[in-house]
């Protein structure tokens, strides 16, 4: 918020301050003018003054409720734009975090689809020494038999 919007706000708030003060203090006059006048039936005077008073005191509420009413609205226009604002630069600040968050989990996935595919290649090299190990236990185990009785064909002198 501006400076500017800040003494427009103060301002306004001290007017809607004012309008509620007033409504509410017409509204306690309100509430205590028929006792006033039952209180003042021996003075005609009195008695008159108030009896007017009590005529007048709808539509002077009524006043003070529309500038009480004007009064909001005119502060919350002024609130409007800091806002409206705000709520932008917010929204950005969303935006951004969002497209960072989809990129980071981007690059988690790739990172996943890696961690995978080398965990395949290590398993797969742990198959083939598997194999390879067992193949030459047989290999020295073969080597190690001594060699059976030697069978000559008849072809060979």
């Amino acid at each position: 918020m501006g400076k500017e919007s800040v003494a427009v706000a103060s301002d306004t708030a001290t007017v809607v301050r004012a309008a509620r003060a007033a409504v509410a203090t017409l509204e306690a006059e309100q509430s205590t003018i028929a006792d006033g006048i039952t209180s003042a039936s021996g003075d005609g005077a009195r008695w008159l003054t108030l009896r007017r008073r009590g005529d007048d005191l709808p539509v002077l509420l009524q006043a003070a409720r529309i500038q009480l009413c004007q009064a909001e609205i005119a502060q919350l226009q002024a609130q409007l734009p800091a806002a409206k604002a705000e709520a932008t630069t917010a929204a950005e600040h969303s935006e951004a975090l969002w497209q960072a968050a989809h990129a980071a989990r981007q690059v988690a996935e790739e990172a996943f689809g890696a961690a995978g595919n080398l965990d395949s290649y290590a398993r797969g090299l742990q198959i083939t020494l598997s194999e390879r190990q067992r193949h030459l236990a047989e290999l020295m185990a073969t080597a190690m038999t001594p060699p059976g009785p030697v069978v000559r064909s008849r072809w060979q002198s």
